[in-house]
């Protein structure tokens, strides 16, 4: 009798009934009762049969015993294994457990455990398991390590863990979830397939080798790496080791990472910008990756690779430029110090601990021509979250608003003092970018909002009256930071394009020491009495607004042009002052790593008192302009703070409706006003006669109708009203207001008069004089007709917080058909060029007949692109054409839409467009960019829509490169003043801003502020968005940036420091109640002057803030104290408590410098 017969006996010949054919894999097995053994030992074996009929034998050899348990409900039997346990094995110990017969191979358990002898650290020698699977759920433990271990099926969920090493871990199918762990060497690892979310995880991985499919899994290990994995696909997976030899993979590997010693950072994603090392012990390379299939899928998602050390050969039959993977190879390594200090000492009357520094933006891949990137991540950086002395960047979308408010989430600032020399701008991937903004706050951080749901941040707004950060004194630089394969480069510009708030010097350094400048040399020919030096060998590394020395070069001297030198032909630079030697291959330097920015002091740009600031420059070019009306409406970019010097009636429209005679209706609760009265509406949106000043008729306690209007279009929101307070305005030169009362007005305020009939000539921005009890004069100004009615006024503080572009004054706006100047302004400009280039009548206008040519080098070559205004459908065109190249290239049409639209009309009452056909929509690259609802003016000031170079519009290549040209090129001509110039003269910088040239003086005059003499360094500044236009801006630009330094500059030749804190702060306060704020001023002599208060960045004045809005400025008293009572809003809707920031602006004096006082206040609900 053969042994097996002698153990089973007649056993082996029973009868097994028939399995239920609706049995799957991994359902418990029903055992018969009678097969089961409770124990197995050294020299025993357990037998049984399932319930589709396999037969299982466990035999333990060596070492140790073991426990089988059948699984019970309640305290009886049910003929399930739950478990097997062994105790006492060692490395001589193995366990068998076969498997035979049954309608379904193999059989399975929920728990496998292997205890070794006590001091045993190898408790098993094998496991020979291979027709044994894990449950869903279940666990196969090793209390050490094991030479081999060979299961079946991996279930779903389940978990194996080797608390040890393994020589060879074989398994079948490893399912969805399930977890193969090894707490130290996994020297071979061989798999059918693994599923989606299963997770490898050890040490050292040896050899690993999975036949079939690795889908949405993580395979991870330690400290040793990966020597060698092969895969039969690899898809939608992540291998992450300290280092990593080989992968090979037999088919397609598709959307998976490839990570050698990098960690995820606070996005939870690699190959992203917060990446860092794991291990600063580790090299981190990956040596070679050869795929045979295909690497890249249908909607053209690649693979990864990032290491910290090198990438080496990435190969195989489908991999092209196209396909290959992107690398990151010495990532999360790089980064670009960046050093913020101020000029000397006090500079800006703060110390470093009150200077905040916030720094934000998105990486996004870097587009090339005709390619609009996607929304990237949003990044953050502070300084309390570093890593090896370098900033770490932290996902924005973690950020939560405060506890106990419905606030949205504030991104954090951290202190100058608190960086203390250790705030880096950190390298992105290869092709990507990291780009955003640097905000430099003074007193108190900036109280920039991040949308919770996406990561995105508001970055403060200057043109918005309501913004967060209005009541701090801030101002910001924009950087880019791009990757070209592994050459960092950065970016920076020190911004006027949307405002100024503080004066800031920039520089870039070779080496991360701030000792080598970046400086070229290079030879040329000089004439005495000229700005052209000559006989420029090579130009390619010149850049407008660079500081040249040398010889017959007066100090300060900058470049204004290039004239780029070629193959054949030398180069010239035009500079902003003439030479005073005469000669040939002298020798220059140029400065190509700035200084740049703005070196005036902050107290000489904001004080109007001051004759270098924009209020006098604007004063004086209104009082000697021969076009008053073109200068008048720049003065919105000093009156951008408004206080209160009358309390005067307003109210906020909750909707808009029209009665059965088609009369505006009017709704806004509790209004007070009284049939008769005269109001001026503003800021309806959707209802275009809305806007203006009217005679009301009152229809009860909550709704009036505005009188002689007829409603049309449907009320979209926005809105509100204001009573007037003027009665009158002389029809004379200078006009004489009128008015109930002059409370907290003054000889030289800046007064803004809207709502005015009859006498439209006095609605506007002023200077006045001559102030009385109830009259005060327009300074400069010329009436116009006899005054019928209305008419609001409002003083504006001067010095203000902040200067605000017409860029940001007009984008604040809320319509298109605003009746502001600014949102008006290029209207007939607009025209006027549009009809120059046209044949033919339109209307009752003549056309000009012309054709515009203007000559580009984008495309490499200068070529002249030429044509006349034509209509495309419904709409009108510049179309332009080359006049030189091929067939196909003179084919391309460049066409500049003219830029009314039915969705950005002006109010009819301000100006009717000669070329807009009715129903004529915006391009669809237009809406898709959203600029759509944008003014034509606001279009230019922002160089925005048909005015940019916009790549949504679907052009590519080449000549999505040349469309861009030309748009800038026109937009920056018409912000210049020289548009209906020849082109030819645009790159002429002494034809800019002049008040005689064809167009009247229509042009930016905040732009030729900026360009003024002195304000800046080498009096170039970035006022506009295509300012580097014909060489004007001040962005630096280098590869291989050791240091960037951003200098604060002085605040005041004259002024001391002050410190503004507030006194005896409420510690909370109720809506609908009453809060009362004292601010005291601490300063040289006795200060003087006013302090403004703000609630998230509103005025208390305002009925935004307040709902009985009290006087502002408050004039500080002799103890330097200023006291405001204030009726606190309502709270938002839903929310018992809501936390504001508020600060308190102390204005200065001509002995004492501004300063801030910061508190948080916690109001509650009834």
């Amino acid at each position: 009798m053969s042994f097996l017969k002698r153990v089973f006996g007649s056993q082996r010949r029973r009868r097994v009934p028939a399995a239920s054919t609706a049995l799957e894999r991994f359902e418990p097995r029903h055992l018969l009762s009678g097969g089961i053994s409770g124990s197995v030992s050294r020299g025993r074996r357990a037998t049984f049969f399932d319930a589709d009929g396999t037969r299982v034998t466990v035999i333990l050899r060596g070492p140790g015993t073991g426990a089988l348990t059948p699984a019970a409900l309640n305290g009886s039997s049910t003929g399930l294994l739950d478990s097997l346990v062994l105790t006492g094995t060692t490395s001589r110990s193995s366990l068998t457990i076969r498997t035979r017969g049954g309608s379904v191979a193999g059989t399975t358990i929920n728990e496998l455990t292997i205890n070794g002898a006590n001091g045993q650290s190898n408790v098993l020698g094998k496991l020979l398991a291979g027709g044994l699977s894990l449950n869903e759920g279940g666990e196969f433990t090793v209390n050490g390590s094991v030479s081999q271990a060979a299961l079946g099926e991996v279930g779903k969920d389940s978990q194996v863990k080797i608390n040890g090493s393994v020589s060879h871990l074989q398994t079948g199918v490893v399912r969805t979830g399930a977890n193969l762990n090894v707490t130290s060497n996994l020297a071979r690892l061989t798999a059918s397939s693994l599923g989606s979310g299963a997770v490898v995880n050890s040490q050292t991985i040896g050899v690993m080798d999975v036949r079939g499919q690795v889908n949405h899994a993580t395979i991870t290990a330690g400290s040793g790496g990966i020597h060698s994995a092969s895969f039969g696909s690899l898809l939608d997976s992540t291998i992450t080791g300290a280092n990593i030899n080989s992968i090979a993979v037999a088919g397609d590997m598709l959307r998976s990472k490839l990570i050698a010693n990098i960690e995820s950072g606070t996005d939870g994603e690699f190959g992203t910008m917060d990446d860092t090392v794991a291990s600063s012990t580790v090299v981190g390379k990956i040596n070679a990756v050869k795929v045979s299939g295909e690497t890249k899928d249908s909607d053209g998602n690649l693979n990864q690779i990032v290491a910290s050390g090198d990438v080496g050969s990435v190969s195989g039959r489908g991999i092209t430029s196209a396909t290959a993977p992107k690398v990151w190879k010495y990532a999360a390594s790089s980064f670009i110090k960046l050093k913020v200090a101020q000029e000397s000492g006090r500079a800006t009357g703060y110390y470093d601990s009150q200077i905040w520094i916030a720094v934000f933006g998105q990486e996004i891949a870097t587009p090339g021509p005709g390619v609009i990137p996607p929304v990237g991540k949003s990044y953050y950086l502070v300084a309390d979250q570093l890593e090896s002395g370098k900033p770490v960047p932290i996902s924005t979308a973690g950020l939560q608003p405060g506890s106990g408010t419905p606030d949205q989430a504030i991104l954090p600032s951290s202190t100058l003092a608190a960086w203390d020399g250790k705030l880096s701008l950190p390298v992105p991937p290869p092709g990507q970018q990291f780009t955003g903004r640097i905000v430099i706050s003074v007193g108190a951080p900036i109280q920039a909002q991040v949308t919770t749901s996406n990561g995105t941040v508001s970055a403060p707004s200057s043109g918005s009256l309501t913004d967060p950060s209005n009541g701090t004194i801030y101002d910001f630089l924009e950087f880019t930071v791009t990757n070209f394969n592994g050459v960092p480069n950065l970016d920076i510009d020190t911004s006027q394009v949307d405002a100024f708030g503080l004066p800031m010097k920039l520089e870039f350094f070779q080496d991360a020491a701030g000792k080598k400048p970046f400086n070229y040399s290079f030879t040329g020919t000089t004439t005495t009495g000229s700005n052209i030096i000559t006989g420029i060998p090579d130009t390619t590394k010149l850049s407008q607004g660079d500081a040249v020395t040398g010889a017959g070069v007066p100090t300060g001297s900058t470049i204004q042009s290039i004239t780029n030198s070629t193959a054949t032909s030398t180069g010239s630079i035009v500079l902003n002052n003439n030479l005073t030697k005469t000669g040939t291959s002298v020798s220059f330097t140029a400065a190509a790593g700035g200084p740049v920015g703005v070196k005036a002091t902050r107290e000489s740009v904001l004080n109007g008192a001051n004759s270098n600031s924009l209020l006098s420059f604007l004063i004086s070019e209104i009082s000697s302009s021969t076009n008053v009306e073109a200068v008048r409406p720049f003065l919105e970019s000093y009156a951008n703070q408004p206080v209160a010097g009358a309390v005067q009636a307003t109210g906020a429209i909750n909707n808009l409706t029209f009665t059965s005679q088609q009369l505006i209706q009017i709704l806004s609760p509790n209004h007070g006003l009284a049939t008769g009265d005269v109001v001026t509406v503003s800021g309806v949106n959707g209802v275009p006669g809305a806007n203006g000043t009217f005679v009301v008729t009152v229809v009860d306690s909550n709704n009036f109708t505005l009188n002689g209007t007829t409603g049309s279009g449907s009320f979209t929101g926005g809105g509100v009203w204001s009573q007037g307070t003027i009665t009158g305005a002389s029809n004379a030169g200078p006009i004489v207001i009128t008015t109930s009362s002059t409370a907290g007005l003054a000889n030289g305020d800046l007064v803004k008069i809207e709502g005015i009939l009859g006498n439209t000539a006095a609605n506007g921005l002023f200077t006045i004089s001559n102030v009385t009890a109830t009259s005060f004069t327009l300074v400069n100004s010329q009436g116009n007709g006899a005054y019928t009615m209305g008419g609001v006024w409002s003083v504006y503080q001067n010095p203000p917080i902040r200067l605000v572009s017409p860029k940001d004054v007009v984008e604040a706006l809320s319509s298109p058909a605003s009746l502001n100047p600014l949102n008006n302004y290029y209207n007939q400009t607009i025209d006027d060029f549009f009809l120059k280039y046209y044949t033919g009548t339109i209307g009752t206008h003549t056309g000009g007949g012309k054709t515009f040519s203007l000559v580009s080098s984008a495309s490499g070559s200068a070529i002249t692109y030429s044509g006349q205004t034509t209509q495309v459908g419904n709409n009108y065109v510049l179309r332009l054409n080359a006049t030189t190249g091929t067939t196909a290239e003179k084919a391309v049409n460049y066409d500049l839409y003219y830029p009314f639209f039915n969705t950005n009309l002006p109010d009819a009452s301000a100006y009717t467009p000669i070329f807009y056909v009715a129903g004529a929509t915006a391009p669809t690259w237009i809406v898709t960019a959203g600029q759509q609802y944008e003014s034509a003016s606001q279009m230019i000031f922002a160089c925005d829509a048909v005015f940019a170079d916009n790549n949504a519009r679907g052009m590519t290549g080449t000549s999505s490169v040349v469309m861009g040209d030309l748009e800038d090129s026109i937009s920056a001509a018409i912000n210049r003043g020289i548009i209906l110039s020849d082109s030819s003269t645009w790159g002429d910088q002494g034809t800019w801003f002049q008040s005689t040239t064809a167009n009247g003086g229509i042009y930016n005059y905040w732009v030729q502020y900026w360009h003024q003499t002195g304000l800046t360094y080498g009096d170039q500044s970035y006022a506009f968005p295509y300012d580097d236009k014909f060489g004007a801006s001040t962005n630096l630009n280098q590869n291989n940036v050791g240091m960037a330094t951003i200098t604060l500059g002085k605040w005041s030749n004259s002024q001391t420091a002050t410190r503004t804190l507030f006194k005896n702060f409420p510690a909370n306060g109720n809506q609908g109640g009453q809060v009362t704020l004292t601010a005291k001023v601490a300063g040289a002599g006795g200060p003087t002057g006013t302090v403004t208060f703000y609630i998230d960045g509103t005025p208390i004045n305002s009925s935004n803030a307040s709902s009985a809005p009290p006087l502002q400025p408050v004039t500080i008293d002799a103890n330097g104290e200023a006291t405001i009572t204030a009726t606190m809003p309502a709270l938002p809707d839903g929310s018992n408590t809501h936390t504001y920031t508020v600060t308190a602006v102390y204005s200065g004096d001509a002995n004492n410098l501004p300063s801030i006082a910061s508190h948080k206040l916690k109001l509650e609900g009834s």
